[in-house]
């Protein structure tokens, strides 16, 4: 009764699927063990910082001669014994043509930069997956300070063993195909109890 409308509705949703581009999410993890402090709290530990990204995002960084640069979406820091916080500064990853790579403040000071062959060696565009890395003593630590975090300021003294990794997810849609697929979707359950 309904195979009409429903084949109709199939058709515009595959038709405005295919005319969506996709973005394809990305994490950048930077893992190693550092000292410092995050709000009135002082560490000396293991952390993990995840910046979330989208590579529709990337783009040329002039500050890095010409090498791209992907602004995060949100980024996480993980402190071992004190728990999850949100960096609430805007953060990118970043990667200098024929030099280095890391992770700062976006299109501002570089908090942590890994100087390590492998990292620019094998043609990254920080557009997939790569890594891991690591940078037994990375560089730029101290301008890794006063950091807006949801666990109040973060600023390392001191970072070694930090290791770098790209984990590029599945394809997800874009919001407008989301709301497309919301359409269809409240077409198809109308045109279903309609036929009832």
């Amino acid at each position: 009764m309904f195979k009409k409308p429903l084949r109709s509705l199939l058709a515009l949703f595959t038709f405005c699927v295919s005319l969506s581009a996709s973005a394809i999410p990305i994490a950048y993890v930077y893992e190693g063990f550092g000292t410092g402090t995050i709000g009135a709290s002082a560490f000396s530990t293991d952390f993990s910082i995840i910046g979330y990204a989208d590579t529709d995002n990337i783009a040329p960084w002039v500050n890095a001669g010409g090498g791209p640069q992907n602004t995060h979406i949100s980024a996480t820091i993980e402190i071992d014994g004190l728990g999850l916080f949100t960096i609430l500064t805007p953060s990118h990853t970043w990667l200098a043509t024929g030099c280095c790579g890391g992770l700062g403040e976006n299109l501002g000071a570089n908090w942590i930069t890994i100087d390590e062959a492998a990292f620019v060696g094998a043609g990254n565009g920080l557009d997939s997956n790569f890594g891991p890395v690591t940078d037994t003593s990375p560089e730029h630590i101290s301008q890794f300070h006063d950091v807006s975090t949801s666990g109040g300021f973060l600023t390392f003294s001191s970072m070694r063993q930090v290791t770098f990794s790209a984990d590029a997810g599945g394809t997800v849609p874009e919001p407008g195909t989301l709301v497309l697929i919301g359409i269809a979707l409240a077409g198809l359950g109308f045109s279903r109890r309609k036929t009832a």
